[in-house]
């Protein structure tokens, strides 16, 4: 229920980067979660150990984004290793980023031949 409260003053996604910068904030709020779960939690919904997988699992989607946001990987390919991780549906909120990056990218392209 606070990440309700807290989501107001995540980065506002206009962008890719923008909206893999929302990303990271959304996981690791999540990553804190699973934490929580598995030192207070009663087993209510996850064991302890499930907990702990479900914050490794968005560990390494955080370092994945940071790998983005560094310039290490490109947008499709950050897409693709959050598939790879697990993150299907944090991949499916870039997705609309990736066409138009790459359209943006093929008119940029058309503009320097003319």
């Amino acid at each position: 229920m606070w990440m309700g409260y807290a989501a107001e003053h995540w980065t506002k996604p206009v962008d890719a980067r923008t909206g893999v910068e929302r990303l990271v904030q959304e996981m690791s709020a999540l990553e804190f979660d699973a934490q929580h779960e598995a030192v207070y939690g009663l087993g209510r919904f996850y064991t302890e150990e499930e907990c702990h997988d479900i914050a490794k699992k968005y560990n390494r989607g955080i370092k994945l984004c940071i790998l983005f946001l560094n310039g290490k990987y490109c947008l499709s390919c950050l897409i693709r290793k959050l598939c790879e991780a697990g993150l299907e549906e944090s991949a499916d909120d870039l997705k609309k980023w990736e066409t138009s990056d790459s359209s943006e990218s093929e008119k940029s392209d058309t503009e320097e031949e003319a």
